[in-house]
């Protein structure tokens, strides 16, 4: 009984140290360590979601064909992620890592619009890629066949790959915060 008690005045003597000298809900105490103050409410991206420099990216935990994880994206207000910078692509294939996502994970990157040509598309519109994180020369790999759809592959490292459409992978979506998307619609 002694001990209980000589620990529940110890515990109850730091909480109120501790409460005392940090005001946790005040920025400020955040700032001296130099870490951005937590937002608990007012979030920008929806629940299960992870906000990088602008964005929202949704990792699935379901696994579908292209088509219908574009379709999926589109009814959380998104669209299969679309890769505009290198720094974009470093967050995506390290969370891609840290999560272990067996195989791959679709992104937007596709030829359907035009699979004649050698262009690349974002989602279902003339929105063309210009900038590539193919693994080793992947296109010459790819030249006949059925692979009109791109994604991120384990095997490369997560670098890009092209696959059949109608494979089950892992997939990414993307929205802006606040804005509702119907450019890759």
């Amino acid at each position: 009984m002694r001990t209980f008690l000589f620990v529940w005045i110890i515990f109850h003597l730091i909480k109120i140290q501790v409460t005392e000298t940090y005001n946790w809900r005040s920025s400020d105490g955040f700032q001296r360590f130099g870490h951005v103050s937590a937002r608990l409410t007012d979030r920008p991206c929806p629940h299960g979601w992870l906000h990088y420099q602008g964005s929202c990216y949704y990792f699935s935990r379901d696994r579908l064909e292209w088509w219908r994880a574009l379709v999926k994206c589109i009814r959380m207000d998104g669209y299969l992620v679309s890769v505009e910078e290198g720094h974009e692509n470093t967050f995506i294939r390290r969370h891609l890592m840290m999560f272990y996502v067996h195989r791959g994970a679709w992104m937007g990157l596709n030829k359907l619009v035009c699979p004649e040509k050698d262009q690349w598309f974002w989602g279902v519109t003339s929105s063309e890629c210009r900038r590539f994180d193919w693994f080793s020369h992947e296109l010459l790999h790819n030249k006949k066949g059925n692979k009109y759809c791109g994604l991120f592959w384990q095997s490369f490292n997560y670098h890009w790959h092209v696959d059949n459409c109608a494979q089950k992978n892992y997939y990414i979506c993307e929205l802006k915060p606040g804005k509702k998307c119907y450019c890759h619609i």
